[in-house]
């Protein structure tokens, strides 16, 4: 039996509530917070945006969001 085991590396997966805490750390980078009311704010501001686009994601209306040069690229 072989002691070496291989193992393929897995893709990194994030999931709504990853996105929601990175966005609320970049806000708090980018912005900075007074208190703590701003951070459940815009933690929840992000989660929910992230909920509502992970339900719609294979949606169309969603590129109407886009600016007009990223719409370009889905015509």
């Amino acid at each position: 039996m072989a002691n070496d085991v291989s193992v393929s590396p897995t893709p990194i997966q994030r999931n709504k509530f990853d996105v929601a805490v990175e966005l609320t750390a970049l806000e708090g980078t980018v912005f900075g917070f007074e208190n703590h009311v701003d951070i459940e704010k815009a933690f929840a501001k992000y989660y929910s945006l992230a909920t509502k686009l992970e339900a719609h994601r294979r949606s169309d209306n969603l590129v109407n969001f886009l600016s007009e040069d990223l719409k370009k690229h889905f015509e």
